[in-house]
């Protein structure tokens, strides 16, 4: 059954916080740096980076990242009550590549969507040559979104790759963090302390099961 498309931003339940950072971003570097989203599916998020860009009056990229094609995807968090895997079929690309390219065209923003895993992008993506507005793109990146496979091992291959290429002030953040790190831990006090040593060379916080952290 197809979908209604979704128009505006205010529609997405529980993101506010989410989209509050990424305006603060926005609005405070310079539009040539790249916003990315690593796992797109329906593009629920991706349209709140998007109107979080719009927003902030800047011409800026948003890179969205996801194989669908009913590729085998490991996440511990993608279970129905019923204990089914969602699906990341043909219809689940086309309403997020709609909802994505609808919301975007409409209000003159800048998407586009790489249809390929995450570890294909990150190995391929600096030897192709993205131009916009007369100018070679350089992939350096503001925000960045990992809500791709829910594992540590590649989450943390994710965010080293993009720590490298996030400016100085620009922002990673990893959804779902209690389902790839906390399950290990009794006591939140020790999940926390744990996540400092990952992160200790930036600025953190954790809101929402996601954590957000600022280069420094």
């Amino acid at each position: 059954m197809k979908k209604n498309y979704i128009k505006s931003s205010n529609e997405i339940p529980g993101l506010e916080y989410f989209r509050e950072r990424a305006l603060e971003i926005s609005k405070n570097i310079n539009e040539d740096y790249i916003f990315c989203e690593i796992g797109t599916r329906e593009g629920n998020s991706g349209i709140q980076l998007l109107d979080a860009i719009k927003e902030s009056n800047k011409k800026r990229w948003l890179f969205t990242v996801d194989p669908y094609g009913t590729k085998p995807y490991r996440a511990t968090t993608d279970m129905d009550s019923r204990g089914r895997l969602f699906d990341y079929d043909e219809q689940c690309y086309r309403n997020g590549m709609m909802t994505l390219n609808t919301f975007a065209f409409n209000n003159d923003l800048l998407h586009c969507h790489w249809r390929m895993t995450s570890k294909d992008f990150m190995d391929k993506i600096e030897s192709i040559e993205f131009w916009y507005d007369e100018k070679k793109m350089d992939y350096k990146f503001g925000l960045v979104f990992l809500d791709g496979e829910h594992y540590e091992d590649i989450v943390m291959e994710e965010f080293d790759w993009f720590r490298d290429r996030l400016i100085k002030g620009g922002l990673i953040i990893i959804d779902d963090i209690e389902n790839i790190w906390q399950t290990s831990y009794v006591d939140e006090s020790d999940y926390l302390k744990f996540l400092g040593t990952i992160f200790k060379d930036g600025e953190w916080n954790v809101n929402g099961g996601k954590l957000y952290y600022i280069k420094k």
